[in-house]
């Protein structure tokens, strides 16, 4: 299972310091966030937590975007999360 509706949100907004991301850097939802960013991290916690429990067999992965750009659909132009 793939889930790509999850943000860098989720992974990179507590980490101090440089480098490479890995599975042991997440957002950690006590910090002082916005409500869009701590979604983001307590809902991959979420997903990770229902396939540790429920998936049997199952396996995740995680794509964490940092932004995403294309052409505009529409007129209302809008960012899903601001620091």
């Amino acid at each position: 299972m793939v889930l790509t509706s999850s943000s860098f949100a989720a992974v990179g907004c507590s980490r101090t310091g440089g480098g490479a991301y890995d599975e042991s850097d997440w957002t950690d939802p006590a910090d002082d966030l916005t409500p869009y960013i701590r979604s983001k991290a307590v809902a991959e916690r979420a997903a990770w937590d229902f396939v540790a429990a429920e998936g049997g067999g199952l396996e995740l992965a995680v794509i964490n975007p940092p932004g995403i750009s294309g052409p505009v659909m529409g007129t209302h132009l809008s960012a899903s999360w601001r620091w």
